[in-house]
């Protein structure tokens, strides 16, 4: 059984509906059990195209003056590479949504060939202070790492995001979304950091540090 509300999820999470259609949606999702867990699936899905989106606006002109012309950048790779992760945490939540346009940047992703599955790693922790809980699969890929989060006790309606810290000190922004309607919110996520080189996950929101999650596997 499913609901045909569910094909606005999408275009709703990314603001391309107007204030009423808006307003009635969310008063849908009241009563909804199933346009609520397609919110929860598809709650990511802002943050990442923000995140591709961003790296094509600010990657710099190859023309800049005082760069030399011969002088290898490393930028287009990581923007492939995100790029990359981008298009594979879509398609962990469905790849499309309706009426929408997904494509961001200038850089088609590689194509996807059949292989063998990746190995993961799953972490844990929780955090007595704020209750919140976290459990984070990891797998590698060869663009970075794709990530899938489970999570219990985030504040409602709070507006979280995944930072993945490297070992070398650099963070990455692997993916927002909104806290809502379920106890339980599982989100998609990808970073351009190669499993190897992740730290910990850190879960936060504008004002509170929720979690740290270890990068000490639990399971392999």
């Amino acid at each position: 059984m499913t609901c045909v509300r569910t094909v606005d999820i999408g275009p709703y999470l990314l603001g391309a509906v107007s204030a009423g259609q808006r307003l009635q949606l969310e008063e849908h999702l009241e009563s909804c059990p199933m346009c609520r867990e397609e919110v929860v699936r598809l709650a990511g899905l802002p943050g990442l195209l923000w995140r591709a989106a961003s790296d094509d606006v600010h990657e710099p002109r190859l023309d800049t003056p005082g760069v030399p012309e011969d002088v290898p950048s490393s930028r287009p790779r990581r923007h492939r590479r995100r790029v990359a992760a981008m298009v594979a945490a879509l398609a962990i939540v469905g790849g499309t949504v309706a009426g929408l346009d997904l494509t961001v940047g200038r850089t088609s992703p590689p194509a996807i060939r059949p292989s063998a599955q990746p190995a993961s790693t799953t972490l844990a922790a929780s955090d007595p202070a704020t209750k919140v809980s976290a459990t984070a699969v990891l797998t590698a890929q060869p663009w970075g790492t794709g990530v899938r989060l489970s999570m219990r006790g985030l504040p409602y309606g709070a507006r979280c995001e995944l930072v993945v810290h490297a070992a070398n000190g650099s963070s990455d922004i692997s993916g927002t979304w909104n806290a809502a309607y379920t106890p339980r919110v599982d989100i998609p996520a990808a970073t351009d950091i190669d499993r190897a080189n992740i730290a910990s996950l850190e879960i936060t929101t504008a004002n509170q540090h929720l979690i740290t999650i270890p990068a000490q596997s639990t399971q392999e």
